[in-house]
């Protein structure tokens, strides 16, 4: 029987039926280092392992999804998705070198396109750096994946072979992928989880914040031998909790002395948003800490002028820890601007911003 995805359906969570289309994808198992077969080769192959004494079964078929996969409904697409692990050919063109990560749609959950990929290691990745998978999940327009970074075999010496971590990566059509905080680990390892996290695609958003739940293990994520079964074995299901919103955050250097500066600054930035259009906005909140100084808004055109009344000076200030800053002007509203689009600059004194929300 082919490797690959099965799906089964149920009337009620309780009854399962399996799909007769099975597998909905084939996937390739085996043949490592091995090339590619010619058109018209049957990939299904067999041969005695002597040295374990059993018939090693292959089926060799080039750029397939693997073993890990994770599957959503892409509203923005309006269709299905799954997102997982694909084998990419090695340096020598030789098959199962290491994992991508790729991408597959359906309109009906039965037919599914040729998996695309989408993402892979690059030179900026340690030489043995794979995706082990590539959990994706959409939220405020945006699409998120926590992508679980496997160090392999062979890493420096001293190292832990097969240590797994989780990488925040972002994109805005779910096909071209930024990875803007790949030098940090998105979810802190504890004790039971120091040998792999394993992320899923179903955060839970809760008003004031969104929780992970998560797999951990202590040991490797590919393989275990004795350590599957020995003392030193832990697993369990671990929880993340982020505030609402807080991905990210955007704050001032310290010191900023540059020479086209008449004078040093000190812990003071500002971040400019490209021109929206703010008609029909009726309230703009910031999620901010501004616990140990202030933020302070002000709109500009979209050639950036400022705009009387709505200046820094003009604005009201933002101080503490708050999800839902309210932003507002001494004496001037948004009902106030004439129609076009305008830019947010966010005026940062020791404060961190987070995310900027327009509403209706």
């Amino acid at each position: 029987e082919w490797p690959g995805w099965h799906a089964a359906f149920s009337p009620d969570g309780i009854h399962w039926s399996k799909s007769p289309r099975n597998p909905l994808n084939q996937t390739a198992y085996g043949g490592r280092t091995l090339q590619p077969l010619f058109t018209g080769e049957e990939p299904y192959k067999e041969q005695w392992d002597k040295r374990k004494s059993f018939m090693r079964k292959q089926w060799l078929l080039p750029l397939s999804m693997s073993d890990a996969v994770d599957v959503f409904f892409d509203p923005k697409q309006k269709e299905y998705a799954v997102y997982g692990k694909c084998w990419l050919n090695g340096p020598d063109g030789g098959l199962a070198w290491k994992h991508a990560m790729a991408r597959s749609s359906s309109k009906d959950f039965l037919t599914w396109s040729a998996p695309e990929i989408v993402c892979s290691p690059d030179d900026q990745d340690a030489a043995n750096t794979e995706f082990h998978n590539s959990p994706v999940f959409f939220y405020h327009d945006c699409y998120f994946c926590l992508n679980q970074i496997l160090r392999a075999r062979g890493e420096a010496v001293g190292a832990k072979a097969d240590l797994m971590h989780i990488e925040l990566m972002i994109s805005r059509d779910g096909i071209h992928w930024d990875r803007p905080c790949r030098e940090l680990s998105f979810i802190p390892q504890q004790p039971f989880s120091s040998g792999g996290i394993f992320t899923n695609a179903t955060p839970v958003v809760l008003p004031d914040s969104i929780r992970f739940y998560y797999g951990g293990y202590t040991s490797g994520a590919i393989g275990g031998g004795s350590k599957l079964t020995d003392a030193s074995q832990q697993s369990g299901v671990g929880l993340a909790t982020l505030p609402l919103d807080r991905f990210a955050g955007i704050r001032p250097v310290e010191s900023s002395a540059q020479s086209t500066l008449k004078k040093p600054l000190k812990n003071i930035g500002q971040v400019t948003l490209k021109p929206l259009d703010l008609k029909d906005i009726q309230e703009i909140t910031v999620n901010a800490n501004a616990t140990a100084g202030q933020i302070q808004v002000e709109l500009l055109t979209a050639t950036g002028f400022r705009i009387p009344g709505f200046s820094k000076a003009d604005s009201n200030p933002l101080t503490g820890d708050s999800l839902t800053h309210p932003v507002g002007w001494k004496k001037q509203t948004l009902a106030d601007l004439p129609a076009g689009k305008y830019m947010l600059r966010l005026h940062l004194d020791d404060a961190e911003v987070f995310a900027v929300t327009l509403k209706h």
